[in-house]
């Protein structure tokens, strides 16, 4: 993957997020756990997401002029 898969060793979690249409559908992917004091002690695991629909974040936001527009009352 193109570091779409992230992880948060304080919190211990992994986040996934990507803008990249070329990961839609099924991706496999694996982890693998070393421990830090006895590195021959490993566990590694493999699994697979389904990227459905990436949101890419808009360019530019264009907003239409307003001239004149009509008062609005709001009452209780």
């Amino acid at each position: 993957m193109v570091n779409a898969v992230g992880y948060n060793p304080s919190a211990l979690m992994h986040s996934v997020y990507s803008e990249d249409f070329s990961l839609l559908g099924i991706q496999s992917y694996t982890v693998t756990a070393t421990m830090t004091q006895y590195t021959s002690v490993s566990e590694t695991l493999s699994a697979s997401i389904e990227f459905i629909d990436p949101c890419p974040d808009p360019e530019s936001v264009v907003m239409s002029a307003q001239i004149d527009p009509t008062d609005y009352y709001y009452t209780a």
